[in-house]
């Protein structure tokens, strides 16, 4: 009998989340599955073998990927060579378009049959790559119900699966009180969640900035601000102490605060869905920065934004960052329009529906695959 190997290719955090989840409901279906690919602990928990581990494959931005250039052509050679050697039935690629849609071009060459599992975001910027997808993937998985009809109008068939962040709840009291004690914070004062990023480049871009911003206004209004920190970052040296830290969960930070700082990426859908009143900012290198402002297709960077078409989450990308404008912004959060924002944030639940999209993903792929 034939192995039935499936390549995955995880080159985030979220997306090895995600694709654990996916492994996961993949094998009660089917235990005769085996996985291998690129991935991180996650995936390694869920039993996929893991030939490349994703820790230093997180890098955004034009120029910062060309610094990185032989790195990664080596890995993309490796997944080849695997792959011609264990001749997988299907391969799974989320996200992570600038590898994935080369590496979907290549594997077609080896008729390996391709899902595409949480589309990349072409609609917003980069439409050129539908041509590749078209091409080369034989199943596009969505997570936005938009992106099936958006799809369609391209001669693409997609299915929509459903959201990772559907079951996201807000917090009750109690698990605020619970996160008031742990880092021994008074239940009166007011936490700012500080989300610098998951990449460390967004880190050094951000947290300094982030820091600053709340330093201004903390002492008059009873702030608490915390880093929400994330696997496999080095936090710099924090020449203050009124910060505190969340490592054990940083989503926890978020969930559990009052207002929030974010680094723009899928951290400002799950503060819209928390609830949380919150303001993004973006800072990269300036090259990286005009080619993809010159790409873009959206008005905001912000998925919450995106989705709601309107800027309830205040921007601020690149020379509009400063610390004077963000401490005003909390202020305001705290203080005057917050029951607005949370009304329009209430409709985010609809948007992305209640669809659970690992379990409906799976029966699809087995569907192709059987």
């Amino acid at each position: 009998m034939k192995e039935k190997n499936i390549l995955i290719i995880a080159g985030e955090t979220s997306a090895d989340i995600h694709g654990a989840n996916l492994v996961l409901a993949l094998k009660l279906m089917d235990d005769d599955l085996r996985f291998f690919g690129i991935g991180g602990n996650r995936l390694k928990e869920s039993g996929v073998e893991i030939i490349q581990d994703n820790k230093q494959m997180s890098i955004v931005g034009f120029v910062e990927v060309l610094k990185y250039y032989f790195f990664f052509k080596n890995i993309f050679n490796k997944i080849v060579n695997f792959c011609k050697n264990k001749k997988p039935i299907r391969a799974i690629l989320i996200d992570y378009p600038g590898f994935n849609l080369r590496l979907a071009k290549e594997l077609k060459k080896l008729n390996i049959p391709i899902t595409y599992y949480i589309s990349p975001q072409v609609w917003a910027w980069k439409e050129n790559r539908v041509k590749i997808i078209k091409d080369c993937v034989d199943q596009m998985l969505c997570i936005f119900p938009f992106e099936e009809e958006w799809y369609k109008l391209r001669g693409i068939k997609a299915k929509y699966v459903g959201h990772p962040f559907s079951t996201i709840k807000i917090v009750n009291n109690k698990s605020k009180l619970d996160f008031h004690k742990k880092h021994k914070i008074n239940p009166s004062s007011k936490i700012v969640a500080l989300m610098p990023g998951s990449r460390q480049e967004e880190v050094n871009r951000h947290l300094d900035i982030m820091i600053e911003s709340v330093k201004k206004i903390h002492k008059n209004n009873n702030l608490v601000p915390i880093i929400g920190l994330a696997p496999n970052i080095n936090l710099p040296k924090i020449e203050t102490d009124i910060i505190k830290i969340e490592v054990d969960n940083p989503i926890d930070v978020l969930k559990n605060s009052d207002v929030a700082i974010l680094s723009s990426g899928t951290i400002s859908l799950e503060a819209g869905l928390y609830g949380i009143p919150s303001i993004v900012i973006y800072k990269m290198n300036l090259i990286s920065w005009l080619i993809a402002k010159n790409l873009a297709k959206v008005k905001f960077v912000s998925m919450t934004n995106i989705l709601l078409e309107k800027e309830i989450f205040k921007e601020f990308l690149q020379n509009e960052i400063n610390t004077k404008t963000i401490s005003e912004q909390i202020l305001k959060l705290l203080n005057n329009n917050r029951n607005e924002i949370l009304n329009n944030l209430s409709e985010l639940k609809t948007i992305i529906g209640k669809k659970k999209p690992a379990f409906e993903a799976a029966k699809m792929i087995l569907g192709e695959i059987n």
